[in-house]
């Protein structure tokens, strides 16, 4: 678990966290019932919001990566129909405001992005990312395809793919790569259920204040909630993993502290209970080299019992640790011979500390012994 804990954090979520700052907003339908004011409210907002010092983008989203989607969406290319009984395709879908992807440094591959032209009076438009554009369109010619989304009804009109960006991760750190699509926000008329703004500056937590003030200034009633930068957004997102991990370490670490100490007592209570015997041996002879192997052995052999058996165990129950593991197989080596390993390591420091003490001994002293 330690080991996928760290190849979760090392995972690319496909955006720049650093100077990134995200809030939610929530529009009440009571003060914005349409479209208009909604989209009046969120043009205001973002123009307020550029015009902080230190911001160099911001945008208007309803979902936010890593594990805020907000949209799953069927749909199918121009040309591609689905063989009959097939289920419809599905993707995740995004509606975002112009300066999405500069906003969070998502990498234009291919094509534009969206811009202030693209409103409710454009004709409509797309962006897709990498793994929808590989998967349907290889040979690299996916802009200027055209796609539905929705219930393909002679309402959903074709949408043109005007660009490809890179890929995010939009369900969580851990998921498979998935088909996304981008739309513009003001293209969905009732869409954005839920709003998120995105800025980016030098220094994004500084401008949590007048972020506020930015929205007071147009409805003084309306709260901000979960404001979070990016490297917040990626704690956020391995936090319940990390809590795991560190719970279960923290009592694999009790279990072998009360492993060592039990071993300790256990050789410590036999190496008394043989002190004559040490004695007549070293009066006789013996190296304390000797003694020391001789204690050793018979304090290991038990051990290593232990071990082999645990590694047993572990094996066949290895397969209720699947969901819990993050590219790392339950049956991997390297786990379980490292695992062994410091097993072993722990138990003869617990057999040295006794055994040590018994070649001390002074014969004459243990003779006497009883």
């Amino acid at each position: 678990m330690l080991r996928s804990l760290v190849r979760l954090q090392q995972v690319q979520p496909g955006f720049d966290p650093d100077g990134l700052l995200t809030l939610q907003l929530s529009l009440p339908r009571t003060r914005y019932p349409d479209n208009a004011r909604r989209t009046g409210f969120l043009h205001q907002l973002v123009e307020r919001v550029q015009a902080l010092p230190g911001v160099q983008a911001a945008s208007i989203s309803d979902s936010v990566p890593p594990e805020g989607l907000n949209i799953v969406e069927s749909f199918e290319f121009e040309g591609q129909p689905l063989p009959l009984g097939q289920n419809r395709l599905l993707t995740e879908e995004l509606l975002v405001g112009p300066d999405y992807f500069r906003a969070l440094r998502i990498p234009l591959l291919q094509g534009r992005s969206f811009d202030d032209s693209d409103n409710a009076n454009a004709p409509p438009v797309s962006v897709i990312n990498e793994t929808m554009a590989h998967r349907f369109f290889p040979n690299g010619d996916a802009v200027g395809k055209r796609l539905r989304a929705g219930g393909f009804g002679p309402q959903d009109p074709w949408i043109v793919v005007v660009g490809v960006v890179g890929d995010v991760k939009y369900i969580g750190l851990a998921a498979e790569k998935a088909s996304t699509i981008y739309l513009p926000y003001e293209q969905q008329p009732g869409s954005l259920t839920q709003t998120y703004l995105s800025l980016r500056a030098a220094q994004p937590a500084s401008l949590t204040t007048g972020v506020r003030r930015a929205v007071q200034a147009i409805d003084k009633d309306l709260p901000i909630a979960n404001v979070k930068t990016g490297e917040e957004l990626l704690a956020d997102a391995v936090g319940q993993r990390r809590f795991r991990t560190l719970l279960i370490t923290v009592f694999a670490a009790l279990a072998l502290l009360l492993a060592g100490v039990g071993i300790y007592g256990v050789v410590s209570y036999s190496t008394a209970q043989r002190t004559q015997e040490i004695g007549i041996r070293l009066a006789l002879g013996a190296q304390p080299r000797n003694v020391l192997g001789l204690m050793l052995r018979q304090g290991m052999k038990p051990v290593l019992a232990g071990v082999i058996i645990g590694l047993i165990a572990a094996f066949a129950l290895t397969r209720l640790m699947q969901g819990l593991l993050f590219q790392v197989k339950t049956t991997d080596p390297a786990t379980f011979a490292a695992i062994a390993g410091l097993l072993s390591a722990v138990a003869l420091l617990a057999c040295y500390v006794p055994a040590r003490r018994a070649t001390k001994v002074d014969p004459i002293v243990a003779l006497r012994h009883e």
